[in-house]
Order: C-alpha cells, then structure tokens, then sequence
C-alpha cells in the first residue's frame, strides 16, 4: 500500500489515494474499516486456502465495478488479483502521509470502501485536494478522466516543490 510504500522511497514526492485505505502509524485496516458500517460489497469477499480475498466472480460487478461496462466487469472478476487477508490485521508501521504531500479521490458510490471512511482519511491526511465523484470502486477504469486530472494536478503541484 501507498501509505508504507512511499515513506522511505527518495523517489516518492507525493501521495495519490484512489478510492484507498490510508492508515495511520500503528492502525490495523480491519479496525479502521470498522470505524464506519461495513460498505455492502465487503460480504463478498472470499478466502482462499491459501490466506487470500477474491471477490466473488459471479458479485463482483455490482461489489467492485457497477459503472463499468458488465462485459468489461466480468473480464476484470475473471482476471482480478487477490489480496492476502492478513493486510487487514498488520499494524502500519510507517504513514508517508505525514511527510509527503496527499490527494485523494472519494468514490461516492464505492460498495468495497465506506465512502464516509474515505471522506474521514481523506480529512485525516490532509489532502491537498480532495476529489468527490459519483464513482463505484473501480473508478480508475469507470471515471478515467477524472483520475487522470487528479494525478496531473499532483504531478503539477509537486514539481513546483
């Protein structure tokens, strides 16, 4: 994730959040998802034998992509890359956050990640700018425009730092 990945990379000079957790130093994602009613499309996640989450397939469309084209969504259910479940139970240890400038998208319509969660990380972090669309989770497929713009802007603002 984003929030680790960035806090000791030289090369990272900015945050961008897409519709994503941003845990603080110290939080669990499984605890900070439970600051919020559970978005409806959490109930199909699915363990596997092996310690990971898919979507379910056959939900996956109306969970993760209803505004994508149903023929696209169940090409992305079919090739979907899983998550290990236990990222929902390790502690952050770093919050590049906190040293590096943030944007965040909030997906309004998001049925993976309460949309009042991402509103309070997205407050939390101290977004630069904050982008509200009426998106599903998988806005960087369904809104491209406006992630690209959002990125552009990030890209803008932090070379002028």
């Amino acid at each position: 994730m984003i929030t680790e990945a960035g806090a000791n990379a030289s090369n990272v000079v900015g945050l961008v959040y897409i519709s994503a957790f941003a845990p603080d130093e110290g939080e669990v994602l499984g605890e900070l998802n439970e600051r919020m009613p559970a978005a409806p499309g959490m109930a199909n996640l699915l363990p596997d034998s092996e310690g990971f989450l898919w979507i379910d397939p056959e939900a996956f469309p109306e969970s993760f992509a209803q505004d994508v084209d149903p023929v696209q969504a169940r090409v992305m259910a079919a090739v979907q890359k899983p998550v290990p479940a236990s990222i929902f139970g390790e502690k952050t240890t770093q919050a590049a956050w906190k040293s590096k400038p943030s944007w965040y998208l909030i997906s309004e319509n998001d049925r993976i990640i309460n949309p009042d969660l991402e509103r309070f990380m997205a407050e939390r972090i101290g977004a630069r700018e904050v982008v509200s669309i009426s998106s599903d989770h998988a806005s960087l497929v369904s809104h491209p425009d406006e992630v690209t713009r959002l990125i552009t802007d990030a890209a803008n603002a932090t070379t002028k730092c």
